[in-house]
C-alpha cells in the first residue's frame, strides 16, 4: 500500500529497533514507512526497561496517533491498541494475505488479461464482500453459480473451483442444556409445545439449531455457525423462544450453558 496512514488507523508493525526512549517500527501494510513509538506510548502500566515490554523483531499491531508527511514522520502507540483491536486487525491482516494470494493464483492460471480480471472480478467482489477471501468463502459455502450475478457463470465457476481447492470452512459449536418442567396433568405435552417454538424457524444461513431429549426435565440444545458471534445469536433466539413458551404455558424453564468448545 503505497501513501500515508491515518491518524487512528490500527497496522501491523514490525518492530526493528529498541532505544531507551521508544521503538523503531517498520509498517508491513505501507511500503515498508518507518514509525515511532514513543516510551510512553508503549504500555499503561509504567515502564521502566523497555525491552520488556517491546523487543526487536517482534510483529506489533499499533495505532496511528500522528502523521507529518512532509518529514516522512508517523506516531505509533501501543498502550492505545486493546485485545479486541489486536485480534480484529491480526484477523483483517490475515485475510489480506489470503486475498492476494488467491487474486495471484487466479491471474496465474488465467488466460485473461490483468486489466479485465482486476475490473470484472476484483472490482465487483472487493465492492460486494470488502475482500476478496471473503467472496472466496461465500463460493465455496453456496455452489459454482452463486457469484454468477456479480462476476458471470464463467468467472464463477472458475472462482468456485479454485474456493474449493484453497479454502477450508469451519464452523464453531455451542449449546446447553434447556430444564424444562410441568406440574400439569398433561405437561409432557406441554414440554413437547415449548419445543416445538423453534420448528420453521429461519435462525440464518449456514446455521443449524438442534433439541435433543437427554433425560427429564433436561432437553439438549446445540448450535453450529461459522461464528461465535453468530452462534451466539442464534442460541439466544433459540432459548428464548423455547423458555417464553414454557412460561406462557404455565410450565418453568431455565437454561444451563455449556463450556465453548
Amino acid at each position: 500500500m503505497s501513501g500515508f496512514p491515518v491518524e487512528g488507523e490500527l497496522v501491523i508493525v514490525n518492530v526493528t529497533k529498541v532505544k531507551p526512549y521508544g521503538a523503531f517500527a517498520i509498517l508491513s501494510e505501507y511500503d515498508g514507512k518507518e514509525g515511532f513509538v514513543h516510551i510512553s506510548e508503549v504500555s499503561t502500566s509504567w515502564v521502566k526497561n523497555i525491552r520488556n515490554f517491546v523487543k526487536p523483531g517482534t510483529t506489533r499491531v499499533a495505532k496511528v496517533i500522528g502523521v507529518d508527511v512532509s518529514k516522512g514522520q508517523i506516531d505509533l502507540s501501543l498502550k492505545r491498541v486493546s485485545e479486541g483491536d489486536v485480534r480484529k486487525k491480526m484477523d483483517s491482516h490475515r485475510r489480506a494475505i489470503r486475498s492476494k494470494g488467491l487474486f495471484e493464483f487466479m491471474v496465474k492460471n488465467s488466460n485473461k488479461d490483468l486489466s479485465e480480471i482486476q475490473e470484472k472480478v476484483k472490482k465487483p467482489l472487493d465492492t460486494e464482500f470488502g475482500d476478496l477471501y471473503s467472496a472466496f468463502e461465500y463460493s465455496a459455502l453456496n455452489g459454482a453459480d452463486s457469484l454468477s450475478d456479480l462476476v458471470g457463470s464463467e468467472w464463477s465457476k472458475i472462482i468456485f473451483d479454485t474456493a474449493e481447492k484453497s479454502i477450508t470452512i469451519s464452523k464453531v459449536s455451542i449449546g446447553g442444556n434447556l430444564i424444562l418442567t410441568s406440574d400439569a396433568s398433561d405437561g409432557v405435552e406441554r414440554i413437547k409445545k415449548a419445543i416445538s417454538a423453534v420448528d420453521g424457524v429461519d435462525f440464518g444461513e449456514d446455521i443449524s439449531v438442534e433439541l435433543t431429549y437427554i433425560s427429564a426435565p433436561k432437553y439438549k440444545i446445540d448450535v453450529v455457525a461459522l461464528d461465535y458471534k453468530t452462534a451466539e445469536k442464534a442460541l439466544k433466539q433459540a432459548t428464548d423462544l423455547v423458555m417464553n413458551r414454557m412460561v406462557e404455558l404455565k410450565g418453568a424453564a431455565s437454561f444451563e450453558r455449556r463450556e465453548k468448545e
